[in-house]
């Protein structure tokens, strides 16, 4: 299986990138990952990654950055996007779209063996989008199946979908990213909490709560000689300077995610390997039929008082860039105007919080265990001050938060988005909180502009259409000022030098697949 081909956007020029290249040089590369990242030669072994907090569950369909670490290590996908959003097939051999756009056949890679035993066939496929489709157990995977009317297996190893309307071809490479190869018979919402339930490069060994995971080898993985490493160790922190601590002693070779102000500091002594940018970025997620925040004004008012410019310089040190609406410039969504409508502005954030009746306070519920979102919220928190809002921290465990989220038993939160950097600005569906229905804040009083305008984002047969689509998408999205982003990240991953091949894909979550520790 051929590994999708560097970018001009992760070109391994980047002197950090370069760093993970190891002796051999560029010009002695027989294939490049992605990222732009050698398959590098070394020993085989094993590899101890930090991470701070436990994974909230081993589901595939839980897209929450707590489980980045583990997604990719024991499942893999339908198909694969470079960094250029090329598909490129993993899970399918091929997909191919009728001329109609209502249909499409997914043919599987016939040689898939499961963690369980068994041949990865069309009723694995069939149960994973009968899931996926269900309300009570699709939860990421909701969204992107809103499209699809029904499906049946024709095949041994093939299935088919039929669209409840013509669809872009975007839409269902999105669709079919952001599916993983499951087995049926252990593809539940109960069962995958505690063990996965896939069939890739590694398998779980064994598992002691907010301590550790042991990964090893999957012995009978379907890609030839992968994984490269025999052992993977994710080793769980709550203190980032004791995980920082760790690698520094060698205790740990690799940390999954590193804070952008410690990155300089170790840059001399490690490799610093950035993700891709825009994968993840900070947002702001409103209920807006909660009080104060049922009030479309006050919304705004909070979102005219994020001082973006003061996060990123003084939180992620360069790693971040501010964001006004959720798509990365490559998008088709993205808009150059907004941040000079959107951007901060005190005296504008209090004409509209008088505007919204001068409610007095309200709360944020935050994990205060990632200590960047603790700094984050508490400048936004000091600027709302100035205006004459009290934004009241309620400190939570990430457990928590998570599944309060889920429920919409909120005020206002800040977490990750996801899902921003794919090929149709229709996949941020994905996140529960911009689903067109079944939307875990909105209930049944979504905004019907909202849905009309994802619709033709949706539905558009060329880029002209999607563009002015787009348009009206923005504008309801800026007007119902729900889901507020603050800035687009890379995320950073530091490294022993030993160790190459390292790679995170478009969503943020770890591979480890071509690893190797020289």
């Amino acid at each position: 299986m051929n590994h999708p081909k560097p970018t001009a956007a992760t070109s391994v020029s980047n002197p950090t990138r370069r760093t993970l290249l190891g002796a051999a040089g560029i010009g002695a590369l027989a294939s490049v990952l992605p990222g732009g990242l050698a398959r590098a030669q070394g020993r085989r072994g094993e590899v101890t990654v930090g991470t701070l907090s436990d994974v909230l569950t081993f589901d595939g369909y839980q897209y929450a950055d707590r489980n980045y670490v583990i997604q990719r290590l024991v499942y893999d996908h339908l198909i694969d996007y470079d960094y250029q959003l090329n598909p490129r097939p993993a899970g399918l051999s091929a997909w191919t779209m009728a001329p109609d756009r209502l249909s499409a056949v997914l043919t599987m890679q016939p040689n898939i063996t499961l963690h369980g035993g068994s041949t990865w066939r069309s009723s694995d496929l069939v149960q994973a989008l009968e899931r996926a489709a269900n309300p009570a157990e699709g939860l990421q995977l909701l969204g992107p199946m809103a499209v699809v009317k029904d499906f049946r297996a024709s095949g041994p190893h093939a299935v088919e979908l039929h669209f409840k309307e013509a669809i872009s071809h975007s839409v269902l490479t999105d669709l079919l990213s952001t599916m993983p190869v499951t087995e049926a018979e252990r593809n539940t919402l109960a069962r995958v909490r505690s063990a996965p339930a896939g069939g890739g490069p590694f398998r779980m060994v064994s598992r002691t709560p907010n301590d550790e995971i042991v990964l090893e080898k999957f012995a009978r993985y379907w890609r030839p000689n992968e994984p490269s490493i025999e052992r993977v160790v994710i080793k769980i922190f709550d203190n980032v300077d004791v995980m920082v601590a760790a690698l520094q002693s060698r205790a740990i070779q690799m940390i999954n995610v590193l804070p952008p102000l410690d990155a300089e500091r170790l840059r001399a002594q490690f490799s610093i390997f950035e993700g891709y940018e825009g994968a993840l970025g900070d947002t702001l997620r409103f209920n807006p039929l909660r009080p104060p925040y049922d009030n479309r004004k006050l919304r705004q008012a909070i979102r005219r008082a994020i001082d973006r410019d003061r996060i990123a310089r003084e939180l992620y040190a360069g790693s971040a860039v501010p964001a006004y609406l959720p798509w990365v410039k490559p998008s088709v969504g993205f808009d150059p105007t907004a941040a000079a409508r959107l951007k901060f502005d005190l005296g504008a954030a209090e004409a509209l919080w008088k505007e919204a009746g001068s409610p007095r306070s309200g709360q944020i519920m935050l994990d205060p265990g990632i200590p960047l979102w603790l700094k984050e919220v508490q400048i936004i928190q000091a600027d709302l001050k100035r205006i004459g809002f009290d934004l009241q921290i309620e400190a939570v465990d990430g457990a928590t938060l998570s599944r309060r989220a889920i429920a919409g038993d909120f005020g206002v939160f800040l977490s990750n988005i996801g899902n921003i950097g794919k090929r149709s600005p229709s996949a941020v569906t994905t996140n529960s909180f911009m689903r067109v229905a079944n939307n875990v804040v909105w209930k049944d009083q979504l905004p019907p502009a909202y849905v009309g305008a994802m619709r033709k984002v949706r539905t558009a047969p060329t880029r002209a259409a999607e563009q002015a689509a787009c348009v009206e998408l923005n504008a309801v999205i800026e007007e119902e000022c729900w889901f507020v982003p603050i800035n687009l990240k890379r995320t950073l991953t530091a490294m022993n030098r030993s160790i190459t091949g390292v790679w995170r894909d478009i969503d943020d979550r770890l591979d480890l697949r071509l690893a190797r520790e020289a």
